[in-house]
């Protein structure tokens, strides 16, 4: 059901996510997952979903590429953290029917943490294998070096979710066309605090 309702069902579209999710599933690993089997780079807090949506009902989903440690976690162990964090949004029926909201903030990001394979896997995973919905992509506070990145993982996003992107610099008033006050990090100009160590912790002892 999941699958189709992200192709909106519409079989055709929906038997071929199907296919690619448990190949590239097993292709992580043939065994049950576990959150502690990739503790390291949860902690990283490079993904992170604090319990709020935006104004069309669409999940919250914080990406900080600057807090990637690429020497601390192996590339498997982050393609399955990745899995399993999609996996987690899509315990709400309503993420399922609706997507998600994503904030890409690439505040602190050095060339060192640039990594196109990791970019890539997370795409591959979000983006064309799981049956996540996604509606919009807001960049902000990009490093000066961005345009040369960009131009390096743009062929990464599908032409869909190329439409879905906005760059909005350091423009944080933007976010209120989107999301309520409450709703946008306190360091966006908002009055959102995500507790995110507590987060990984209670999918630690889940």
């Amino acid at each position: 059901l999941r699958f189709l309702r992200c192709a909106k069902f519409s079989v055709a579209k929906a038997l071929p996510r199907l296919e690619r999710y448990w190949e590239v599933r097993l292709s992580i690993s043939e065994e049950p997952f576990e959150f502690s089997q990739v503790s390291e780079v949860l902690k990283q807090g490079i993904l992170q979903t604090p319990n709020c949506h935006d104004k069309q009902g669409r999940k919250l989903l914080l990406v900080y590429p600057g807090k990637i440690r690429p020497t601390e976690f192996t590339e498997q162990q982050f393609r399955q953290a990745v899995f399993m964090m999609a996996e987690s949004l899509l315990d709400d029926e309503e993420t399922q029917r609706r997507g998600i909201f994503v904030i890409n903030n690439l505040r602190d990001v050095k060339r060192k943490n640039v990594r196109p394979a990791l970019i890539r896997a997370a795409l591959n995973i979000i983006q064309d294998t799981v049956p996540l919905r996604i509606g919009c992509i807001c960049m902000i506070n990009e490093p000066w070096f961005f345009d040369v990145v960009f131009r390096v993982i743009r062929p990464f996003f599908s032409a869909k979710v190329k439409s879905r992107l906005s760059i909005l610099g350091k423009d944080y008033g933007q976010l209120s066309q989107y999301l309520s006050t409450e709703c946008i990090p306190s360091d966006l100009g908002g009055t959102m605090e995500h507790d995110h160590s507590a987060w990984v912790q209670s999918k630690l002892q889940a």
